[in-house]
């Protein structure tokens, strides 16, 4: 058929074997999967450019004969256009690429995180390049949204997100011992909960 999947991961899950193996046995066999990696720079709190011997990641493809393009990440035409392009050539019958977005982390790793690693200009450039902003601007500038329009989906979006967490809220607790409800198979003898 021709769907293709999409695989999501950091910059810094880019540096475990499970990447390359994955990577391998897509080439290897052709599959219809696009490998786009969210490049902010930094695992957990170290910069991505002390861990690794390449520029970009997405040079990485080379090493299994199949397409690389790093694209900036906070531009959604940009993602668009170069994840279509993948998924055409996946669909294609071709196999799988690499696309690789690079973006910032707006906030520390986990919440709590001063994220003190990190040069101030760092932020001051993500603000800038901020996709929600610029995105916003744009579809304003070029016509394709009026400011009632956007106004009329933020509302939207607000709304469903309260909702939700009001659902949440007023939900009750779960049941402890349904935790490791549908989590282990025990049909052979290593999954049997003990």
């Amino acid at each position: 058929d021709k769907h293709v999947t999409l695989c999501f991961f950091g910059d810094s899950a880019s540096n475990q074997g499970t990447f390359h193996e994955a990577v391998n046995m897509a080439a290897a066999w052709k599959l219809p999967v696009v490998f786009l990696c969210e490049n902010n720079n930094y695992g957990v709190s170290v910069n991505i450019h002390s861990v690794t011997n390449t520029d970009t990641i997405a040079v990485r493809a080379k090493a299994y004969d199949i397409p690389g393009k790093t694209v900036d990440g906070n531009d959604p035409v940009v993602v668009y256009e170069a994840v279509k392009k993948a998924v055409d050539y996946a669909r294609e019958g071709n196999g799988p690429s690499i696309v690789e977005c690079m973006t910032f982390r707006h906030q520390g790793h986990y919440c709590g995180d001063p994220a003190n690693y990190r040069p101030a200009t760092y932020l001051e450039e993500a603000h800038e390049k901020d996709a929600i902003p610029n995105m916003r601007k744009r579809l304003l500038e070029n016509g394709t949204a009026t400011e009632e329009e956007l106004q009329a989906v933020e509302a939207a979006v607000q709304e469903e997100m309260e909702a939700a967490y009001t659902f949440a809220d007023a939900a009750a607790y779960p049941n402890p011992a349904e935790a490791t409800t549908d989590v282990y198979s025990s049909d052979n003898e290593r999954s049997v909960v003990r």
